[in-house]
């Protein structure tokens, strides 16, 4: 979706329902609005899900009474989903080359980096939860609530997120990769042939 505006005084509400519009636009003319809504957005392009009920709403500033604001917005339809063609093709390739990349080292490199990309955000939740089961049994409930509450904001706005803390992603990334190969450098590739061959399975399955 594109919004091809006059006027860069203005403000984009995402929402599923028009009432919904209307709640985030009040809130965030509140005085008690301190943190940034993910669902508040000054983009003039938008991914939509078009499996789910979608409503934008488009703020304008009235106090800028220098030119009339004028705006139209319009929405591309992409037919084919170049991501999952993308790990369509990914996953077939892998199938096949299974046995290949299993004997080379620089497949290990790249996957223990990987990894440890994702296990350093396990090891920050374990860490914080056995600093939790020290603090009072409420603190403990109210984090898990809050918990579950940022993992749902993330599987329904995963777009906009990365949007708006890209750069604060890529400094994770850029750090946890480092630090992940130099781990696996230190310890090198696996050189027993059984473990080779459970890898190929792996990637296989």
């Amino acid at each position: 979706m594109h919004l091809d505006i006059n006027s860069e005084q203005y403000t984009l509400y995402y929402g599923e329902t028009p009432n919904e519009i209307r709640q985030k636009y009040d809130q965030n003319n509140t005085s008690l609005t301190y943190f940034d809504d993910i669902s508040i957005l000054n983009r003039s392009k938008i991914k939509i899900n078009p499996f789910k009920d979608t409503c934008i709403g488009v703020y304008l500033d009235s106090s800028n009474k220098s030119n009339e604001s004028k705006y139209i917005m319009s929405i591309t339809e992409t037919s084919v989903d170049d991501v999952i063609i993308t790990m369509m093709v990914t996953g077939i390739l892998i199938f096949w080359y299974a046995q290949i990349l299993s004997q080379k080292p620089e497949f290990y490199y790249v996957c223990g980096t990987l990894f440890g990309v994702i296990i350093f955000i396990l090891i920050l939740i374990y860490l914080a939860w056995k600093l939790m089961q020290k603090v009072n049994f409420t603190y403990l409930i109210a984090a898990g609530l809050m918990s579950i509450f940022l993992v749902n904001i993330q599987l329904e706005n995963n777009q906009l997120i990365t949007e708006q803390y890209g750069k604060y992603i890529t400094y994770y990334i850029l750090i946890t990769s480092l630090i992940s190969f130099a781990i696996c450098y230190r310890f090198g590739p696996v050189t027993n042939p059984r473990t080779k061959r459970i890898t190929q399975w792996f990637l296989q399955v």
